[in-house]
């Protein structure tokens, strides 16, 4: 797999969005305390703690379009974009720095996952969430998801709620 070069946020700020790395996910060990964390961000299989040198493996690191947004050379946030089978692009395990929540890092992320997603030839996008993590219903609601049936044979938790939107083409 060829690495991906940086894509600069069109807005000029210093964020940079980049292919993650073990360096990244090793940092993101560190902002997960508790299993209620670990749940939250990557579902009920993550084992707590995170083992820094299996985590990659847990996560699918190599096999998913794995984001890091960088600003000033920190990692501040993560995510993942998932190509199914079944025609469909599903965003998974986004996570914001814990000093960095609430300042808009997660929207910026949002948009480059689902620009990436777009960029294939994918009916529709997808993710799961908490039911109780209100912040990021709220984030998910104002790009478009909206509930939707599971697909079948899917494993979830029963907290988690299933959120789709269509993936038309990016406008030209």
């Amino acid at each position: 797999m060829s690495i991906e070069p940086e894509h600069h946020n069109p807005a000029g700020d210093d964020i940079v969005f980049r292919r993650a790395g073990l360096d990244d996910v090793w940092e993101i060990a560190t902002w997960i305390t508790t299993p209620r964390e670990a749940e939250l961000w990557a579902g009920p299989r993550l084992p707590f703690p995170p083992d820094p040198d299996l985590l990659p493996a847990d996560i699918d690191l190599f096999n998913a379009d794995s984001v890091a947004l960088v600003e000033a050379g920190y990692l501040i946030a993560f995510g993942q974009v998932i190509y199914m089978d079944d025609c469909r692009a599903h965003l998974a395990r986004i996570i914001v720095a814990p000093a960095r929540r609430g300042c808009g890092y997660g929207r910026e992320l949002m948009q480059e996952l689902l620009r990436r997603a777009r960029e294939r030839d994918y009916a529709v996008i997808s993710l799961y969430v908490d039911r109780d993590n209100r912040r990021a219903l709220s984030l998910y609601a104002g790009f478009g998801f909206r509930r939707a049936q599971r697909p079948p044979g899917e494993l979830a938790s029963s907290r988690t709620l299933y959120l789709q939107i269509p993936a038309p083409p990016e406008a030209e």
